[in-house]
């Protein structure tokens, strides 16, 4: 999994365009699904300001390639 956080201004349209694109993410931590409060995981990781920013999560298996990555990459700088 990676978790990152987007400037909560843009975190709903940066979703879109990646469905859009055949990109499929989440919104906020797994260890946060179902749940109101900051995902205590990323409350170890992350600064106070970062952990207040929406979040998009993506994951990844095995069966993703390099390809994929690089694709992901590519559209978030885009």
């Amino acid at each position: 999994n990676v978790c990152l956080p987007m400037p909560p201004e843009s975190v709903a349209m940066i979703l879109f365009q990646l469905d859009l694109k055949g990109i499929a993410c989440s919104r906020g931590s797994a260890c946060q699904s179902g749940s109101t409060k900051a995902s205590h995981v990323l409350a170890e990781i992350l600064n106070k300001d970062a952990i207040k920013k929406p979040s998009l999560r993506f994951s990844f298996s095995i069966y993703n390639t390099k390809e994929d990555v690089d694709y992901v990459i590519e559209t978030l700088k885009g």
